[in-house]
């Protein structure tokens, strides 16, 4: 067999305990691949597509023993799994790799919500578009990749999360409310989406000093109410010429408040 269908057809894999590190993209391809103990419900209005509801009985003891959870795009069964329901795996302190394969298109709100010492998670092989709120509120977050069909970061999504490197797919139009505020470390640096039209309230507030970059070169139409309070930015001081509208104290305590460019279509 080809090393690519040696990885399609692996549906079991033994992490011993004491793991150190696992690469993020070490088990791209494989979509069988589950951890024992996960339970499923049936969409509604489907006849084989599923939703992953968490994790229960003897079996999920691996997942706490091997800090790993890996969640399958088809079971054994041919169960076709499409969506992580909200809060599945929520307050599972003992998670620190999540591997998800291709066939999730939907994360729930809180789906990981204080995953306290989560560390690495992959979505570059799923067609998620959306990231619900609180969805990895509180995890450790030091590495995570975002899926290249990512539209919206949801109010709250990665709020009091890690240094995790944010390279934002130009997919996403949408960053809401608190999505990225309150971080535990400095961000270090973030790239803004080329498509992005649409910074919430709060949504980078109380991050430290980050490196803000390509804010010139997106489509931001509106920057809400203290987007970036109390955050010290280092970045470009020209706005594009997309912006209409810049709510109240959005950069209020921010470096950035000093001697920035508004462009001539700025309305408000």
């Amino acid at each position: 067999s080809t090393p690519q269908t040696v990885s399609i057809n692996i549906s079991n894999v033994e992490i011993e305990f004491g793991m150190k590190d696992i690469s993020i993209s070490a088990f791209n391809g494989c979509e069988k691949l589950s951890s024992p103990g996960l339970d499923y419900r049936l969409l509604d209005n489907t006849t084989n597509q599923y939703a992953v509801t968490g994790i229960s009985g003897m079996a999920g003891i691996y997942c706490a023993l091997s800090r790993t959870l890996f969640i399958p795009s088809i079971t054994g069964d041919g169960k076709q799994i499409i969506q992580i329901d909200a809060s599945a795996f929520a307050n599972a302190e003992y998670l620190k790799w999540v591997f998800i394969q291709s066939g999730i298109s939907t994360i729930g709100s809180k789906a990981f919500q204080k995953c306290y010492n989560l560390e690495k998670v992959d979505l570059s092989q799923t067609s998620v578009t959306r990231i619900e709120e609180y969805a990895f509120d509180s995890c450790k977050l030091g590495h995570f990749n975002y899926p290249s069909s990512l539209t919206y970061i949801g109010k709250y999504a990665f709020i009091r999360t890690g240094n995790h490197a944010n390279v934002l797919p130009n997919s996403v139009t949408t960053i809401d409310n608190y999505a990225f505020a309150y971080r535990e470390l400095s961000l270090g640096g973030i790239r803004l989406p080329n498509n992005l039209t649409s910074i919430g309230s709060y949504a980078f507030a109380h991050c430290g000093d980050f490196i803000l970059t390509n804010i010139d070169g997106t489509a931001l139409t509106t920057i809400g109410s203290y987007a970036f309070y109390n955050t010290r930015l280092n970045t470009t001081k020209t706005l594009p010429r997309t912006v209409k509208t810049i709510m109240l104290s959005a950069f209020r305590n921010s470096s950035f408040a000093e001697n920035f460019t508004l462009s001539e279509w700025s309305q408000s």
